[in-house]
């Protein structure tokens, strides 16, 4: 992507083509990635992401077209899947460790405590500096002036037509107690398109799984719909849905419901098929071990939610 514009590259489709003064775009059909080196300028990310934006819409995607960002040092299975080479090994970890060394540093300088900053990264997959566990959890659904806290069993399920709070409070070395505190925005909220889909790892982390369902159940959602004359998508543990599961570590967990036609389905990536209490597990043929067990994960927190 240059200048805000689409380019194709020629050559073989190989680690080596990726400069990390460039932000590239992947069409892989029902979803695009729009990956980003180190050492663009925001002005450059901003572009591409507009870029790709531009890009579905000129090639008559569905809208329901899922665009990925994924940031150089931290890309995905599903990402580098597509790829004829890619080595698991690479000269860039001295580098990537010392960039997580300065995140840390500047977290820590700013009140936050950090786990795993010293350790050398994994070599199949590099770890960002996450918060300290142990920590208490709460997480308030917002509607209207109010705001409704999430049972127990509920928290990590965020619908993307409401809007939440989420406070973690944990303890960090000398500092007694310590607060993370953010909203989170679904893209089909009211409020407007804030953080959906562009989560960071400390955020998503929290979540042990972060499941994004289809619809809301907010008051202000409900109203937008009926307003609009749109038909209620909303996700219910009776109906059926399509759970798609992508992450391979804790920090990348989060999935996300799609649409439960066969053309969502592919073969570098995990799904459940959940119909009430009975829920389905299918597992693309270059899917990973982690996303295995993270489908696993899905299931039992759907399952236990639907007994409620």
């Amino acid at each position: 992507i240059a200048d805000g514009e689409v380019k194709s590259v020629d050559g073989e489709l190989s680690k080596s083509l990726l400069e990390n003064s460039k932000c590239y775009l992947l069409d892989c059909g029902a979803e695009i990635f729009v990956w980003v080196g180190r050492v663009t300028q925001v002005d450059e990310r901003k572009a591409a992401c507009q870029a790709a934006e531009d890009f579905v819409a000129s090639q008559k995607r569905p809208k329901a077209t899922r665009i990925t960002r994924v940031i150089q040092g931290y890309e995905t299975h599903s990402f580098k899947s597509n790829f004829d080479s890619w080595p698991s090994g690479s000269a860039s970890t001295a580098g990537a460790e010392e960039g997580r060394g300065k995140v840390a540093a500047l977290l820590k300088q700013q009140g936050m405590g950090v786990k795993g900053a010293a350790k050398s990264a994994p070599v199949t997959e590099e770890i960002p500096p996450l918060l300290e566990g142990g920590g208490k959890l709460e997480v308030w659904i917002i509607n209207g002036s109010a705001k409704t806290p999430l049972p127990k069993e509920d928290i990590g399920k965020f619908y993307g037509g409401d809007c939440y709070i989420v406070l973690y409070t944990y303890h960090s070395g000398e500092r007694k107690e310590d607060y993370f505190l953010c909203s989170w925005f679904g893209k089909n909220s009211i409020e407007g398109r804030l953080f959906d889909g562009k989560e960071s790892p400390q955020f998503v982390a929290l979540f042990q799984p972060m499941v994004v369902l289809k619809g809301g159940v907010s008051s202000g959602y409900k109203k937008l719909i009926a307003d609009k004359g749109l038909a209620d998508e909303t996700y219910t543990p009776e109906g059926i849905a399509l759970i798609r599961i992508s992450g391979t570590s804790i920090h990348n967990n989060k999935t996300m419901q799609v649409d439960a036609v066969a053309t969502s389905l592919n073969s570098t990536e995990c799904f459940l098929l959940q119909s009430g209490s009975t829920i389905f597990n299918w597992h693309g043929n270059q899917s990973s071990i982690e996303q295995h067990q993270l489908a696993a994960k899905v299931a039992e927190f759907l399952r236990v939610a639907y007994m409620f």
